[in-house]
């Protein structure tokens, strides 16, 4: 009889101290997305949320009956809102090379890649196969670090330009107020395509430095959490795929 009552007893602190693991994760998650233009991948309409990330964080709630709000915030409130005040859940796009001074003291959890990139530079057709040498003046998003010129723009070899958006940025090369853009190149052709309506106005010069890397979701609250959308990103990998041609935010050039 004694036990059997130990059995009963154990199993019941078992399946109490599951409740409570699980008790922690929310149902509700706070998605803090940068408040930019950056279709394909993101972008806002009338405040809402649009593009290949929403499709992927909805089909994710969907799949583990979550409900999801997204934050639109401009990229130094987000840091800030993640690493400080800890107002979301979550932030992305981030990646561990981004802001690695903000993060030093503060345990940041990384889920697998959500979708890859390249960033690099746009520039005209006629300078397409140039070198550096060329490059003087460079353009980027406001409060983006242009990876693999920051030694040259500190010595001043090359000095930047700032952009408030990608219209804008992009226009500039056009005009030729500025040598080249350091941009997303799916982001850039996009818009090239679509909004500017001249896709051969500018064009990838991958004679120059560039990064392939990925885009990932980010918590320093919730890894449990980060831990079931990594598996989500496993199990559906044939929708991931799905949606990233749908989108054409391939990395390939």
């Amino acid at each position: 009889m004694a036990s059997n009552f130990s059995f009963f007893y154990q199993v019941c602190c078992w399946v109490l101290l599951i409740g409570i693991s699980h008790a922690k994760e929310p149902n509700h998650l706070i998605i803090g997305v940068e408040k930019l233009n950056y279709f394909p991948h993101y972008s806002h309409e009338y405040g809402k949320l649009v593009g290949y990330t929403r499709e992927v964080f909805d089909a994710f709630a969907k799949t583990h009956h979550y409900t999801i709000e997204y934050r639109l915030l401009a990229v130094s409130e987000l840091y800030t809102e993640l690493l400080q005040t800890q107002s979301i859940d979550f932030k992305y796009p981030d990646n561990p090379q981004w802001n690695s001074k903000g993060k030093e003291n503060i345990k940041v959890h990384y889920s697998q890649s959500v979708s890859q990139y390249i960033d690099g530079i746009i520039v005209m057709p006629a300078i397409k196969s140039k070198g550096l040498p060329f490059l003087k003046n460079l353009g980027t998003i406001k409060n983006f670090t242009p990876w693999g010129y920051t030694e040259l723009i500190e010595s001043g070899q090359i000095q930047l330009h700032e952009s408030e958006t990608m219209i804008e940025l992009l226009s500039q090369v056009m005009f030729g107020k500025i040598d080249g853009a350091y941009v997303n190149i799916a982001v850039a052709r996009y818009h090239l395509n679509y909004t500017i309506h001249s896709p051969k106005a500018l064009v990838f010069n991958n004679k120059l430095p560039y990064i392939k890397s990925s885009y990932y979701l980010s918590t320093v609250k919730h890894p449990k959490t980060i831990k079931i959308f990594n598996q989500f990103l496993t199990v559906e990998a044939q929708l991931i795929d799905k949606l990233r041609k749908k989108y054409n935010v391939s990395v390939e050039f």
